[in-house]
């Protein structure tokens, strides 16, 4: 079972209900291929879909078959839906910017009955850096002009750089490695992430002040270090960390000793003092709860009794948790935002960052910890060992008290409101029962 796209009421763009229909999509992505291509839709979906009055965006993924019904891959395409009559000079303005060849079809086509211009990947026109730094020519070009904004010294001229995706969110960011080779002193790496307009700024600026504080100065905490901001591209530069994910880590006993390491470093972020603006307090997680408990209702009938009984437990319980000060937060502490170089822990991805409620990392962190343990990849023993060195580690080094019941209470919610509904979403029947067992039990797994 596939998750439902959810299309406005009084919507004034009637023909995403077409788009929405599997089938009706199919054969419109079909014909955009061309008529001599050999190339099928074996099947394809709706993956987002942004409204608001005036503009609408969609992002669809199809998988394509040889003629044989062989698959061959996949392709995103990226949709603007325009007002009736709109769609076909804006398409014809699109023809003229720069175009990348893509694996399958054309790089854009327009869709006249549904008033719809479609952007194949790597064509994102939300993304406009991603036609430089996917060629190479262009890419170098654009580091020779200014390597300072690299890190690099202003005589650093490469003789090649190549750009690796490494996450393409459509429509919103890219992330990528840049390598660059050079006639006198080998080779160097930088890491790079696309923006949509105006947003990499905010995202730079944010790194700024995090690199600035003195516990990151002292060395407490670590993270890449940011280069510059490319306001024309909206482009940010930054340090390329040479390490391994906690989620990718291969010798998972090294679980303990890690977490230990990561709550003395997320101790001493949430007690930096650095002054960001409010947003992930305890309302704004109980937002979250109340968010998923809905679309639990409307799209997983199955999962509605078991996930409202956890929620209605939370609901009880959150106005008599112990208080805390807010701090700044991570917002988005998960494993594969923690990077282990040999040596050190490093954080990275720090988009979101905000002033909140510890206990949303302590808690994320949790949950994490229990998806590994529900999808088999450490045990119950390795979990909680992992995790009562992270809290003890934290608490030590912390700058005010935090009550058990609050960790606990974050990381039942944690479980509930992100890996419980991912899980149904993936429709995962055995990992969605595991996680809403260990949702249940957070009280005692995760407190003291």
């Amino acid at each position: 079972m596939s998750h439902a796209i959810r299309i406005p009421d009084n919507c004034e763009f009637p023909q995403l209900h077409a788009l929405a229909d599997k089938k009706r999509l199919a054969a419109a992505l079909q014909q955009q291929l061309g008529a001599s291509c050999t190339h099928r839709i074996a099947r394809c979906r709706l993956l987002r879909l942004h409204y608001k009055p005036g503009i609408c965006r969609v992002q669809i993924k199809a998988k394509i078959s040889d003629d044989t019904g062989r698959e061959l891959g996949e392709q995103i395409y990226c949709g603007r839906i325009f007002p009736a009559g709109e769609g076909r000079s804006a398409f014809a303005a699109a023809r003229h910017t720069d175009l990348l060849q893509t694996a399958f079809g054309r790089s854009l086509s327009f869709i006249p009955e549904w008033e719809m211009v479609l952007w194949a990947y790597p064509n994102d026109p939300d993304l406009p850096a991603l036609t430089t730094l996917l060629q190479p020519d262009k890419l170098r070009a654009l580091i020779a002009a200014a390597p300072q904004a690299l890190g690099l010294e202003p005589h650093d001229q490469p003789v090649t750089a190549t750009a690796t995706v490494i996450k393409h969110v459509p429509g919103q960011r890219c992330m990528f490695l840049v390598d660059l080779t050079y006639a006198q002193h080998g080779t160097h790496r930088v890491f790079g992430k696309a923006y949509t307009e105006g947003a990499g700024r905010a995202a730079f600026n944010l790194m700024q002040a995090i690199w600035q504080t003195s516990a990151r100065q002292r060395g407490e905490f670590r993270l890449p270090r940011p280069y510059s901001y490319d306001a024309q591209l909206d482009l940010v530069w930054q340090e390329a960390i040479a390490g391994q994910a906690l989620s990718e880590l291969e010798d998972k006993a090294e679980l303990p000793r890690l977490g230990r390491r990561a709550g003395e470093a997320l101790a001493a972020f949430h007690g930096s003092g650095l002054q960001l603006p409010e947003q992930m307090n305890l309302a704004y997680q109980m937002q979250e709860l109340q968010r998923a408990h809905a679309a639990v209702h409307e799209s997983f009938p199955q999962y509605v009794a078991a996930f409202s009984a956890i929620h209605d437990r939370l609901l009880a319980a959150q106005a008599q948790l112990p208080p805390v000060r807010l701090t700044p937060v991570h917002a988005s502490f998960k494993f594969s935002h923690l990077l282990h170089d040999g040596r050190n822990l490093v954080f990275i991805d720090f988009d979101g960052a905000n002033q909140g409620d510890p206990c949303y990392d302590l808690g994320r962190f949790a949950a994490y910890l229990g998806k590994m343990q529900a999808q088999g990849e450490i045990t119950a023993d390795l979990a909680q060992r992992t995790f009562a060195n992270f809290r003890a580690a934290y608490l030590q080094n912390a700058t005010q008290a935090i009550a058990d019941e609050r960790i606990a209470w974050f990381a039942s919610s944690q479980l509930l409101s992100s890996q419980v509904y991912k899980a149904m979403k993936s429709s995962e029947a055995t990992l969605v029962e595991q996680l809403l067992l260990l949702a249940a039990n957070a009280w005692t797994d995760y407190a003291g």
